[in-house]
């Protein structure tokens, strides 16, 4: 090899050992489920590391070189096992996203810099202590990493600065221990006392020794069972069952059945050696990692004490008197009533979470885990997985918003004004023996609400705030607006001038639209006098495309040819809506002046009359199908159904955001708006209908200019034309947009059409409903509520059909937006170190990690300081305590005392 070969071989070998350590982030990626590589050819199964090799191969900590190889013997380096430390904890995307500045006073390889800078930053490594291993050149990355050294990096990785600070200078018990570099015996006793380092054979430490890849494999695999927050692909529960193709775990989301991958491996806790999948017992311990559904590494873990559980809904607890006043929980499992003993240790329930519950909060219907010790029969602990909370509460209606499945309403003796509360989407509302929808509820109106977990189930009116009149219509006088009933005083009911008449799939109906046998519901005000009128009885015939023949304008009567060719004949009236080719509408004695025959037109009948009459030319709906072989656009249109529509040339699409849209933006399953050439024949252009989250960066009198996820400005101009609601306003208007807040806008084309302004707020996700699809949410501040009717949930630009991406813990900005369209952004969490809470201010200061990161935060009533769920005051804050930190753009919300 010719001189300097050698040197320049080492750096490309370390290269591409540090391009591995890389490698297996992909594997993290959200949805992703590609297998990074565990198997490798240089690992021989009886090698006393493989076990572990395989494990932090498949928990993406790091990976082989470019010919599958391991490489066992060839020693770490520093930067190399700071990635592997980030890799363990899950940080390599917040890594690579960090932008806060450190300088680091040393020299590492480019590719590790961004890992190494975020290791100060979450205090993995610590700069004053490392500016002592610098080299005489400068180089800190890629000098080998000590043993001592190691134990230091992993013990801080796992939080345990606090204990190796009680342990330092205690004697490790190794015969080297004097060899042991100030400052590092601590922590060569925690991970001692961890298990995670032992000595050799002569129980010597060697603390200034190089530690090699296969070392190093074990130290992070035995450390990762240490994790607070494992690998999104680990799986822990008891072992349940198994064959040759799968095994069945009892979790604690339930019972689950792991698929056996084809490689496949089973390991005993205390062996490196493979076991056979018959050495597993019922109720062993199982550690496992998926991909996919399908379980790769089975381990047997550690377990002194074999449990089963019982999980059923609660119904109630009981006295046994025929068994010596022997206390008793009953419960439905697999819809039958059952009874279980409980030993008189069960003095309380607890959840999921460990926190205590009184048994008087528990209702029936909330889901319990019974555990008891196997083969025995005496309940031992309860754990509630789901508690249900009941109640009813009465009150007057206050407001409501029908859309939104929202309800108000005021208690009649205090005049207090309860929450908003939400209204399920299956709930029943009923007034008496009928059963009515929101809408029909009035202000006023008496009510009872039932409400489950927060949510009302069910509405009953107690009276209500109007008198209704149920009845068949005998005739209508438009011009008095009075309608007669059959039964009923020759004079009729007068109709309000604002009445609301609701004919089922009419939009807009008038008086003039009701016919007589009409069954219809009328309630009456005070004065009684019409209000609404609801047509019981009659639907909506849509007819797409028909042909134009002729209007008789003597008549009023209109002919037309149906798609078989025959000739229909129907009368208008005045009241009929009438719209030209060009969107406008006109009156009767226009309709020879805008239609010739011919021309297709869309009608909207109900019983004998024509209530709507429009030129066929623009129609919406949703996208169900494009064919570019037949030049076919399939839609379901909001009046006419599933109807096909044809083109020659490629029609124009408008996108906001987008100028040159085309056919290619257009996606299944999109809500678009299509009109037609002159011809009727073919599609011109399209219009996609969507809705976006955007944040108000400025509000002048004729734009609003938004931010999207991206940071990218945007124009909403002709604010005149766009309609505005509120998530807690009957009314809303521009004046109700707030700059630095969110809104919701919904745009056909390029042209905004709705701006939604929804609920925000910041705090911590309680729990996570799966079988209803909910989520217990408790914001800042304020008491837990449970969110339903989640129909998509936006993370981070990507879009989940249910709640299952969250998990209890998460801390989370939550904005509702419209049509239980859920935007979540997680806060940026920190682990960071007091150094004074100034209280006259009001204000904490943090240690800084450098001298440009912001560490003087106010602390306000809005920011939750606690410890372990226990809320504390800031002033208890001392320096060097330990802190995590919560914030969302530079906004501190949460400060957690460990």
């Amino acid at each position: 090899m010719k001189p300097g070969w050698n040197k320049v071989f080492k750096k490309l070998v370390l290269l591409a050992l540090a391009v591995c350590l890389i490698v297996p982030q992909t594997a993290w990626a959200e949805g992703e489920e590609t297998v990074p590589i565990w198997q490798f050819q240089d690992m021989a199964e009886s090698h006393w590391a493989t076990k572990h090799v395989r494990k932090i191969g498949l928990l993406g900590i790091t990976s082989g070189d470019d010919k599958g190889r391991y490489n066992p013997t060839q020693n770490i380096t520093r930067e190399q096992a700071v990635i592997m430390a980030i890799n363990l904890l899950g940080l390599q995307e917040e890594a690579k996203a960090n932008t806060v500045q450190v300088n680091l006073g040393f020299s590492v390889s480019a590719w590790a810099e961004p890992y190494v800078k975020y290791a100060v930053v979450k205090g993995i490594i610590d700069l004053r202590d490392e500016a002592g291993n610098v080299t005489s050149a400068g180089a800190w990355g890629t000098v080998s990493a000590s043993r001592e050294w190691i134990a230091k990096l992993v013990a801080k990785a796992l939080g345990k600065d606090a204990d190796a600070a009680d342990l330092d200078g205690a004697y490790t018990g190794f015969v080297d221990d004097a060899a042991i570099s100030d400052g590092y015996s601590g922590y060569v006793n925690v991970v001692k006392n961890l298990g995670i380092i032992v000595g050799d054979n002569n129980n010597r430490f060697n603390p200034t020794s190089p530690i090699t890849r296969a070392e190093m494999a074990v130290v992070f695999g035995k450390a990762e069972q240490l994790l607070t927050t494992r690998n999104a692909h680990v799986v822990t529960g008891t072992f349940e069952s198994g064959n040759q193709t799968s095994i069945t775990l009892r979790t604690s989301a339930g019972t689950v059945v792991y698929p056996l991958a084809d490689d496949a491996v089973f390991y005993a806790h205390d062996s490196n050696s493979p076991i056979l999948p018959s050495n597993l017992t019922l109720g062993d311990a199982i550690f496992l990692i998926q991909y996919g559904g399908k379980a790769y590494y089975i381990e047997k873990t550690v377990q002194t004490v074999r449990y089963e559980t019982i999980v059923g809904e609660f119904v109630n607890i009981y006295t046994d008197t025929s068994a010596g006043q022997t206390t008793r929980i009953a419960i439905i499992v697999d819809g039958e009533t059952r009874t279980y003993p409980f030993s008189a240790s069960v003095t309380s329930f607890t959840r999921e979470n460990g926190t205590g519950i009184s048994t008087s909060e528990i209702t029936p219907g909330s889901v319990l885990e019974l555990r008891r010790v196997a083969g025995t029969e005496q309940i031992t602990s309860v754990v509630v997985k789901k508690a249900v909370d009941r109640k009813t509460i009465s009150g007057t209606v206050e407001r409501i918003f029908a859309d939104q499945r929202l309800i108000e309403i005021k208690d009649p003796a205090t005049g207090e004004r309860q929450p908003l509360y939400t209204v399920t989407a299956d709930a029943a509302v009923w007034s008496g023996s009928r059963q009515i929808t929101l809408a029909d509820l009035h202000v006023g109106d008496e009510v009872s609400l039932y409400l489950v977990d927060g949510s009302v189930q069910e509405i009953v009116v107690v009276k209500s705030a109007v008198t209704t009149v149920e009845g068949k219509v005998q005739k209508v006088d438009a011009s008095l607006r009075v309608i007669h009933l059959y039964g009923t005083p020759i004079v009729g009911y007068e109709a309000e001038s604002n009445a609301v008449i609701s004919i089922s799939g009419l939009n807009a109906p008038k008086l003039s639209d009701i016919q007589t046998d009409d069954e219809v519901v009328l309630e009456l005000n005070e004065k009684q006098r019409i209000t609404k009128v609801t047509v019981l009885n009659r639907s909506i015939d849509a007819r797409m495309g028909v042909a134009f023949v002729m209007f008789h304008e003597d008549s009023n009567t209109l002919i037309y040819e149906d798609h078989e060719k025959n000739l229909e004949r129907k009368v208008l009236s005045a009241n009929t809506a009438i719209v030209n080719q060009y969107g406008s509408q006109i009156d009767l004695n226009q309709i020879n002046q805008h239609f010739r025959e011919g021309d297709k037109i869309d009608l909207v009948i109900t019983g004998d009359r024509i209530v709507r009459m429009g030129y066929s030319k623009t129609y919406t709906g949703v996208l169900k199908q494009i064919s570019a072989q037949t030049n076919t656009i399939v839609m379901d249109a909001d009046e006419f159904g599933e109807v096909s529509f044809t083109y020659t040339n490629a029609p124009a699409v408008a996108l906001f955001g987008k100028p040159n849209a085309t056919m290619s933006d257009l996606l299944i399953g999109n809500r678009i708006k299509l009109e037609l050439d002159p011809t009727q024949k073919r599609v011109m252009f399209i219009a996609i209908e969507f809705q976006q989250l955007f944040k108000v960066k400025e509000k002048l009198s004729y734009k609003m200019v938004v931010t999207d996820s991206a940071g990218k400005s945007h124009d909403i101009t002709n604010l005149t034309a766009v309609s505005f609601t509120h998530y807690d306003k009957l009314y809303a208007t521009y004046a109700d947009v707030t700059a630095g807040e969110y809104v919701m806008v919904t745009f056909s084309g390029n042209s905004a059409t709705n701006v939604y302004v929804p609920r925000l707020s910041y705090g911590i996700v309680q729990n996570v409903d799966l079988v209803n699809n909910t989520f217990t949410f408790t914001e800042y501040g304020k008491t837990a509520r449970v969110v339903t009717d989640n129909r998509l949930l936006d993370i981070g630009g990507t879009s989940y059909y249910s709640v299952s991406p969250l998990k209890s813990g998460d801390r989370i900005m939550l904005v509702e937006g419209d049509n239980g369209i859920r935007f979540v952004t997680p806060l940026v969490k920190q682990q960071r170190k007091v150094f004074r809470y100034i209280a006259n201010t009001q204000t904490v200061q943090f240690t800084a990690v450098n001298l440009n990161e912001q560490n003087m935060f106010k602390v306000d009533a809005s920011v939750y300081v606690h410890q372990q769920g226990t809320p504390i005051a800031a002033s208890t804050l001392k320096k060097d305590d330990v802190v995590d930190v919560y914030f969302h753009e530079s906004r501190l919300f949460e400060i957690e005392k460990r």
